[in-house]
């Protein structure tokens, strides 16, 4: 069972800040603080002089507006929590055992063992997991908008649809290609360097690149028929590279026609087809031999 704090919700404390999806989706998921995870920007401030670490601006932020909030499963946003994980049964943390960028400092803001988020100077996130630090996020406004649309796909979705969120996937960034296949525009709230995002409800398109991690274009939707149009579109524009997950609708076929048989790929590497049917303007997706 989830563990629901009584403390103020992210809308509350963000504000107008937030779009209005984000403010729609965090209210939906009624997420609130918890309250013993939270630092002033002035106790913060005396807690990092005391270890002899920097007090950036945009750390100082964060944990005044947003700390003690868990948009990671069980771990509460926060660069004081994050550094006192980090020091349980240990010594203060010093400079020297923390990430860098750019040769800066940087702070820990959220810290599960081996994976961990990190601020540096300019207010930027760093994604680490055994790994150097990957630039993920131009802000943590932008790493806020984003995981709205994650918590809707986690949270919120599981409530709104019956079968769930389709996936259609390639390793390349096609964003802009495939976004104008689909006509769904940017969402700049959640659109960086890194990161770029279109929306058309209830379809998501996501571009990431991600360090050594490699790239990759991503397409999410409850509705079958905009999965079709989304692996048809996808193949278009990066033939033979697309790999689609969803709910299986082969029980589905019936009478329904055969629309479209594309060449794909699945998450594990291997040859794939998949198979677009249609009936009566509706459309969904089935993998190839499947009863």
């Amino acid at each position: 069972m989830k563990t629901r704090h009584s403390g103020p919700k992210l809308t509350a404390t963000m504000g107008q800040r937030l779009s209005e999806h984000a403010r729609r989706v965090f209210d939906e998921i009624d997420l609130r603080r918890d309250v013993s995870s939270v630092a002033t920007a002035e106790q913060l401030r005396s807690f990092l002089r005391a270890r002899k670490l920097p007090a950036y601006d945009a750390v100082l932020e964060l944990e005044e507006t947003a700390s003690g909030f868990k948009f990671w499963p069980g771990t509460a946003l926060g660069v004081q929590s994050a550094i006192q994980a980090m020091e349980a049964g240990g010594e203060r943390l010093s400079a020297d055992r923390l990430e860098r960028v750019d040769g800066r400092v940087a702070l820990p803001i959220l810290y599960c063992g081996d994976l961990s988020y990190w601020m540096d100077e300019r207010g930027r996130l760093h994604f680490v997991d055994l790994c150097p630090p990957v630039s993920t996020y131009d802000s943590f406004l932008q790493f806020v908008e984003h995981h709205a649309f994650v918590a809707e796909r986690r949270e919120v979705g599981q409530t709104r649809t019956k079968e769930g969120w389709h996936c259609v996937h390639t390793s390349s960034r096609v964003g802009p290609e495939l976004s104008a296949r689909l006509e769904a525009p940017s969402f700049e709230p959640a659109t960086g360097e890194r990161l770029r995002l279109w929306w058309r409800d209830p379809l998501v398109i996501e571009e990431q690149l991600f360090g050594q991690f490699g790239e990759w274009t991503r397409a999410y939707t409850p509705s079958a028929s905009d999965a079709a149009a989304a692996l048809i579109a996808m193949h278009e524009v990066a033939p033979g590279m697309v790999s689609w997950s969803g709910p299986d609708a082969a029980r589905h076929r019936g009478r329904a026609q055969l629309f479209h048989r594309i060449d794909g790929t699945s998450e594990g590497g291997q040859a794939e087809i998949y198979e677009v049917w249609e009936r009566a303007g509706a459309c969904w997706i089935v993998r190839a031999g499947q009863p």
